[in-house]
């Protein structure tokens, strides 16, 4: 379909709400102070186009296009929007907030006074925009900027941006253009912490951090300390912190035990106590974190069942299987210390190898098999890798077990195949009878873990412990 008018007005009743609009193609229209909400736009074309004090809220546009429009006074807010183009359209004096961008690519940008609030970016490109008006609170996820003006100070309300991507910006650092990334980071560093800004610097020094997780522990404990001692905490900072660790946890871009030493932090405050201390809102706000952190401690746990389950349920396979833990370099607190100082068992390692350090654990004992699922869990560099590679590793089992009984002409019984798949009784009354006794087990990993905090960082970060695999011997 295609729209065009001379700037007359699309819709007299100036809504346009809840409607689905696919392959349009919308030119030279007047859309001035029309109201959207919970409409799709799907391979649409928007061109020349006003929506002058327009309210577009809870909308989708995927696949489409903006060339030339007027977005001046607009509310754009609690949108969707994916794998589109705004190209030299004017946003002045607009609302631009609470929206979800995925790779889309914006060329000639250049808001002016305009608020651009809570924004995420993933998989964008910025060409030849001047990102200078108040864009707070924004996470970029693997965006690239090509001449684009950045303004220096908003460094610090944002997350995503590395060091990396400061070299393919130019940034204006209070009316100074184009200045070094070194003088930037030394002089910007001051300013926050002149002017009392924490946490801003925190999330500033993340953009040239070697350690995620290190960085985002100190932030979320940073928070508490500022509400503890008493210091004025705005809604805004709790929302953005509880953003970017949503981000980093659905990224997978740190491990998991970095969450369980958030977790441990927060379970040793007070909760309730801050219903007193602070307003409403900021109460509201906390509790939402907290619920984030909550879902994640919950779902960990899960996972750790569910690999506890899979390999208990599959022991008649893993008599000749290892866990191999693969280095960068040779960890000086290892993982059969882990298990001893957290249980009465004493283990070594079957297998080491220098270079690339790797040690390699049996999984014949249904005890360590339990102790080596929680170690693995929380310490793992991709977990749901990890996962799967154990269920691939047992159904190639299954296929050389086949394989084999076939080239030896002997026939395999129906119930062969379901009684290497299906749980024995034995393994029943582990995965289900003693379903308290492994979660003691992950949580005196989990306190081992916590107490050895400093060793944990620097020897099974994702910078030393690069994989963990399956393997037959």
């Amino acid at each position: 379909y295609a729209i065009s008018r001379q700037k007359s007005t699309i819709c007299c009743d100036r809504a346009l709400n809840n409607c689905s609009l696919q392959n349009c193609i919308i030119k030279n229209c007047n859309m001035d102070s029309v109201d959207y909400q919970g409409s799709e736009f799907y391979c649409c074309t928007f061109e020349n186009v006003s929506f002058h004090g327009a309210d577009i809220s809870s909308c989708i546009f995927k696949n489409s296009c903006f060339i030339k429009c007027d977005f001046n006074a607009t509310n754009f807010i609690d949108n969707n929007i994916i794998n589109c183009a705004v190209t030299s359209s004017n946003f002045i004096v607009s609302t631009i907030n609470n929206n979800i961008w995925d790779k889309c690519k914006f060329l000639a940008f250049a808001p002016d006074d305009t608020s651009m609030y809570s924004n995420e970016f993933y998989f964008c490109i910025f060409e030849d925009c001047v990102l200078i008006s108040a864009i707070y609170y924004t996470i970029f996820s693997k965006c690239r900027f090509y001449s684009t003006q950045i303004d220096s100070y908003i460094l610090g309300f944002q997350y995503g941006l590395r060091h990396k991507d400061l070299k393919g910006l130019r940034i204006e650092h209070f009316k100074e253009k184009d200045v070094s990334t070194s003088f930037l980071k030394k002089d910007l560093s001051r300013i926050y912490i002149e002017r009392q800004m924490y946490i801003e610097k925190n999330v500033f020094d993340m953009v040239f951090s070697n350690n995620i997780g290190e960085d985002l522990d100190e932030l979320v404990r940073l928070l508490f300390n500022y509400i503890d001692i008493g210091l004025i905490v705005k809604i805004d900072e709790v929302r953005f912190i509880r953003k970017i660790l949503n981000h980093i946890y659905k990224k997978k871009e740190i491990p998991l035990f970095y969450y369980i030493f958030i977790i441990n932090d927060l379970q040793n405050k007070k909760f309730f106590e801050y219903k007193k201390l602070l307003s409403d809102n900021l109460f509201c706000e906390i509790s939402i974190l907290y619920q984030l952190i909550y879902s994640i401690k919950m779902e960990i746990e899960s996972v750790y069942l569910e690999i506890c389950d899979n390999l208990l349920n599959s022991k008649p396979l893993l008599e000749n299987v290892t866990i191999e833990f693969v280095y960068k370099r040779r960890p000086n607190y290892r993982i059969y210390e882990i298990i001893e100082q957290s249980s009465n068992y004493k283990i070594k390692p079957i297998r080491e190898l220098n270079g690339s350090f790797i040690e390699d654990y049996l999984l014949n004992n249904p005890d360590i098999l339990m102790y080596l699922a929680a170690i693995s869990t929380i310490l793992g560099v991709n977990l749901y890798g990890f996962f799967k590679f154990i269920c691939k590793s047992i159904k190639n089992l299954v296929k050389r077990k086949k394989e084999k009984n076939k080239a030896e002409d002997t026939i395999v019984k129906k119930e062969s195949v379901s009684e290497i798949l299906e749980v024995t009784e034995f393994n029943k009354n582990i995965s289900t009878d003693n379903g308290i006794y492994r979660e003691e087990i992950y949580y005196k990993i989990s306190r081992t873990i916590i107490s050895h905090k400093v060793e944990i960082i620097q020897n099974y970060d994702k910078n030393n412990l690069k994989k963990i695999n399956i393997n037959e011997l």
